[in-house]
């Protein structure tokens, strides 16, 4: 699985990656210019997949909004409209990752957030994504044991 965290750089490093993941999930920050470069995202991926000939093509598993802040309105309105946007894409919409400064306090000390501050409740957004991908992963690792 290769996550994206857009706005990405694309270049040779995405195209490695992109090549060798069977699923892709997508982060964007609810921002028209995030999501300017996730549709950026979207034409590389269409571009790279078939450039690469990839078959089959990773699989887009979802977008997931991040650093979603709701008392900013533009945001909510964002997160509303996004499953709309998604949804002719046949698309999925993951539920939000809420704001916290706390997420880069763990990156800057190389750490994820649950081992940074373990209580904190900006990892309980981070549960029902895991879980699906992880059952996921789980069943096409199973799918792929049967066609050995």
């Amino acid at each position: 699985m290769v996550i994206l965290d857009c706005p990405a750089t694309l270049g040779n490093l995405n195209d490695v990656a992109l090549a060798v993941a069977t699923h892709m999930l997508i982060l964007v920050e609810l921002s028209p210019k995030s999501l300017t470069g996730a549709n950026v995202l979207l034409s590389w991926y269409r571009g790279a997949c078939k450039k690469l000939r990839l078959n089959p093509q990773p699989q887009i598993l979802g977008f997931v909004p991040t650093k979603y802040d709701s008392g900013e309105a533009a945001q909510r309105d964002l997160l509303g409209q996004l499953p709309e946007m998604l949804s002719p894409l046949k698309i999925k919409c993951y539920p939000h990752i809420r704001y916290s400064c706390e997420f880069s306090n763990a990156s800057g000390k190389g750490i994820p957030l649950h081992l940074h501050r373990s209580t904190h409740k900006a990892i309980k957004d981070l549960h029902p994504i895991c879980q699906e991908l992880s059952t996921i992963l789980q069943e096409d690792k199973g799918d792929n044991q049967r066609t050995k």
